[in-house]
């Protein structure tokens, strides 16, 4: 998924009032998550993009590359 997206859905979750619409919810390692955040890092000089994810039946959070991140279908 890339950036503008991921971050618009982050946006859109946080402004919700009433429970998490299917419309804003992603997927990753088959997993049904909703976006919570982004962490940009480097390592070697190189940029990490980094989906944080809340997993709705488990209550947890995950962190994981925004490239293996995709949207639910």
């Amino acid at each position: 998924m890339n950036r503008t997206e991921y971050l618009n859905l982050c946006k859109k979750v946080s402004i919700l009032l009433r429970g998490i619409s299917d419309d804003c919810l992603v997927e990753y390692d088959g997993i049904t998550y909703y976006p919570q955040g982004y962490q940009l890092s480097f390592t070697k000089g190189q940029a990490i993009h980094t989906a944080i994810l809340h997993d709705l039946k488990a209550h947890s959070v995950m962190y994981c590359s925004l490239g293996s991140v995709k949207r639910k279908e």
